[in-house]
C-alpha cells in the first residue's frame, strides 16, 4: 500500500530472539509455529528462519521531514542521538536493551519528560506509537499512542500529513482517523 511501512514490533522481535511473546494470555509465538507447521509441514522450521531474516530486515523506526517519530513503542532509555536508533539493531536484538524498550515500554514506564528529552535527542517534536491498548488514541504529552488491534476500544490510525508543521504531540490528534 502507497504510504504504508512495516517495522519492527515486538511480535517480530520474538521470532527472531526465539522468545514467547503473550497476548490475552495466548502464547502468540506458538500460535505462530503452529500455523506454519499447518501450511510447510515439515519445512516449517525453514519458513521460520525466512521469516526471521524478513523480520531483520524490518526498519525500528521511521524519522519523518515534518519531526515525527513513529516506532512500535518506546521510548528507550539512554538514547542520545538519532544515529543510536539507526544502529541499534547492530548490538543483536536478544541481549539490547534499548532496542528491548523500544519494542515493549508503555507509557506508564516513562515520564512525558522522557518523551520530550527523547525527542530532543533524535530531532523530533512528537512520536507515534502503538502496543499499548488505548481507547482510540491517547496524547500522553507528545507522544500520540494509537490502538489498531487489541483492544475493547475503537481502533485508529493516523492520516500523516508530511506537509504539515508539527510542533507538538497536539497537532497529530487532528489526523486520528478511526477504523470502522
Amino acid at each position: 500500500y502507497p504510504g504504508f511501512h512495516l517495522l519492527l514490533g515486538n511480535h517480530e522481535w520474538a521470532t527472531i530472539t526465539g522468545n514467547p511473546v503473550y497476548k490475552g494470555g495466548v502464547n502468540q509465538s506458538l500460535i505462530f509455529e503452529k500455523l506454519l507447521k499447518d501450511k510447510y509441514g515439515s519445512r516449517w522450521k525453514v519458513k521460520l528462519a525466512e521469516y526471521s531474516h524478513f523480520f531483520k530486515k524490518l526498519p525500528v523506526a521511521v524519522k519523518t521531514s515534518n519531526g515525527v517519530f513513529i516506532s512500535h513503542s518506546g521510548p528507550p532509555e539512554n538514547v542520545k542521538s538519532l544515529r543510536q536508533i539507526m544502529n541499534i539493531t547492530r548490538r543483536g536484538y536478544s541481549a539490547n536493551q534499548s532496542l528491548f524498550e523500544l519494542l515493549w515500554r508503555r507509557y506508564h514506564d516513562y515520564s512525558k519528560q522522557d518523551v520530550d528529552q527523547f525527542l530532543e535527542a533524535v530531532g523530533c517534536q512528537a512520536m507515534i506509537v502503538g502496543h499499548t491498548p488505548v481507547d482510540g488514541y491517547k496524547l500522553y504529552g507528545n507522544q500520540l499512542i494509537i490502538s489498531s488491534s487489541y483492544t475493547k476500544g475503537r481502533k485508529a490510525y493516523v492520516e500523516l500529513d508530511l506537509k504539515k508543521d508539527i510542533s507538538n504531540g497536539g497537532d497529530l490528534k487532528k489526523m486520528v482517523r478511526y477504523l470502522r
